[in-house]
């Protein structure tokens, strides 16, 4: 079943969790699910189109390791941020959460390591195919210090964490960091630049996701004739045709939303979305 909606615009890449197995690509986006593709209805006073590229459904794989370390690092870290909240903290207990939290945060760490182990060369690649741009850098940042062990850091926290009743330091402040002739990215890299620069990390992590599952992604670009120029489009398309990707774009100009997918593609439906109604646009017409 799929439904248009509002969502929030970002610039977020998530580290790999099964909580995350859509690709979303810039600001609001459709929620779907596999089988039969039915539009349901978009926000108040909003008209578009939308095209969708069809594959058969299927089920993705879950990393039900990380997962459960994941959720109980979480639960974790919630008992220790309550205790600090507590006008007289007992040690003894809070040695005991710290122990397991830092257990589970260096395994998470493990995790997140190897996954940008592989993703960082897929995601330069990408870049490579989209742009021109070189130079770029990507570092994880663990959340603490990793030359140091987390045991020493959350003893040096101590007072701080007391005072702010929370976990300043772990896996929960974790980041990629992107830099640009060592240089942050968002200090140097124009809007645009930025634009095509996630666009390549979340088009990565699909193709990484393939070829460990044999599986693919459902990507949702809102507004790509608006996100991207034409050339830019074109390239972002190319990409995921060659994935082999379900691909769900919306746009406000029929033949803008048509011209970012590859023109051999016959495997190309187009909806037109206005106060909730959906009608089937009739392909040869838009484009003979």
């Amino acid at each position: 079943n799929a439904g248009l909606v509002r969502g929030r615009a970002g610039h977020r890449v998530h580290l790999p969790g099964p909580e995350h197995r859509q690709q979303h690509l810039q600001g609001r986006a459709a929620v779907l699910g596999g089988g039969r593709r039915r539009a349901g209805p978009a926000g108040p006073a909003q008209a578009g189109h939308a095209v969708s590229t069809p594959v058969a459904p299927r089920m993705f794989h879950v990393e039900h390791q990380y997962r459960s370390i994941w959720q109980n690092f979480k639960r974790t870290l919630k008992q220790r941020n309550s205790l600090l909240r507590h006008d007289r903290i007992d040690d003894a207990e809070m040695s005991v959460l710290d122990q397991e939290f830092v257990e589970l945060a260096e395994q998470i760490n493990g995790f997140r390591e190897a996954y940008l182990q592989e993703l960082i060369p897929r995601i330069q690649w990408v870049i490579s195919e989209l742009s021109a741009m070189q130079g770029l850098e990507f570092k994880h940042y663990a959340g603490w210090d990793n030359t140091r062990p987390l045991t020493n850091i959350l003893v040096s926290d101590k007072q701080r964490d007391r005072l702010t009743k929370i976990t300043g330091h772990g896996p929960h402040r974790a980041d990629l960091r992107v830099k640009l002739n060592k240089q942050s990215a968002n200090d140097v890299l124009s809007r645009g630049q930025i634009k095509i620069l996630v666009t390549a990390m979340q088009i990565a992590q699909g193709f990484l996701f393939h070829e460990r599952t044999g599986c693919q992604c459902l990507y949702l670009l809102d507004d790509l004739p608006a996100e991207l120029d034409l050339q830019h489009r074109e390239k972002v398309g190319e990409l995921l045709h060659r994935l082999g990707a379900q691909t769900f774009i919306t746009g406000v100009i029929p033949e803008d939303v048509v011209s970012a997918w590859p023109k051999e593609s016959k495997q190309v439906n187009m909806f037109h979305v206005e106060h909730g109604a959906v009608t089937p646009v009739n392909m040869e017409q838009l484009c003979p």
